[in-house]
């Protein structure tokens, strides 16, 4: 049991870290390119 709940626990922690990093990359992969698009509209 407290190997499951240990297992548990670290398949939380590793769903938490890759989610972060792929909210991380896909920050990474927009921003830039949304900016680079709305400046050359805006002017």
């Amino acid at each position: 049991m407290f190997i499951y709940s240990v297992k548990g626990s670290t398949l939380k922690f590793f769903g938490a870290l890759s989610l972060s990093l792929l909210v991380l990359v896909l920050l990474v992969i927009f921003v830039p390119s949304y900016d680079a698009s709305s400046l050359p509209t805006g002017q």
